[in-house]
């Protein structure tokens, strides 16, 4: 079996090295608070991030849900599991998250063909209305197109090929990226669309958004 459109790789130690950049140089504010290392302390904006996304976890989230999670001094983040069977991941920068996968959903996890034909239905949301779908979310989230040095989006479709048969089949997912205006080769935001639920499977943005106030208002 083959499947179309992979979301393309990071490399890991370029994502630390920015971030840790990043992190210190919000440090120098005078203003910064103190970044976040215990997981007590994150929970609450990972709980955010999940009432923001319409995410089917724990509300209050408590380190009892918590299944994994592992902190790093170099990029001071948290990798967060929730849930039994790994069903969500998330990475906390700081204070806000900065990548995430339905683990249960996204097209980046499954693979096998007893999780992918089901799949082959009618999509809710049209290819041409993926875009403005992502972006009904990346704004609870609190990012603004405006703000964010993007090019425009490039939008890849996932389709099942099973190998050795002359198969090529649309899924109703979407993975939609957007490109570094001041590096054109680098992802600078990816998400992805799940047109069967209408919701969102996958987040990854290279820098997250700062905080500005108080967190956007949820419908």
């Amino acid at each position: 079996m083959g499947l179309d459109a992979i979301a393309s790789m990071k490399s890991p130690l370029l994502i630390a090295l920015v971030l840790s950049a990043s992190n210190a140089f919000a440090d120098s504010s005078t203003n910064a608070p103190p970044p976040i290392t215990n997981l007590v302390e994150v929970l609450p904006y990972v709980e955010r991030f999940g009432k923001a996304l319409k995410l089917d976890i724990p509300q209050p989230l408590t380190t009892n849900d918590i299944t994994k999670s592992k902190y790093s001094k170099l990029t001071r983040t948290f990798g967060l599991t929730i849930g039994k069977t790994f069903t969500f991941e998330f990475n906390a920068n700081d204070r806000l998250v900065d990548s995430f996968t339905d683990k249960t959903h996204s097209m980046i996890i499954l693979w096998r063909e007893q999780d992918i034909k089901p799949l082959l239905k009618p999509s809710l949301i049209a290819e041409t209305n993926a875009v403005q779908f992502a972006w009904k979310y990346l704004k609870r989230l609190g990012y603004e197109e405006k703000d964010l040095p993007l090019l425009p989006p490039k939008i890849k479709p996932w389709y099942w090929e099973p190998e050795g048969q002359n198969i090529k089949e649309q899924l109703p997912f979407f993975t939609i990226e957007w490109a570094w205006v001041k590096s054109p080769d680098i992802t600078y935001m990816t998400i992805e669309v799940d047109g069967i639920r209408e919701r969102i499977n996958y987040f990854f943005t290279l820098y997250p958004r700062k905080e500005r106030g108080p967190p956007p208002p949820y419908e």
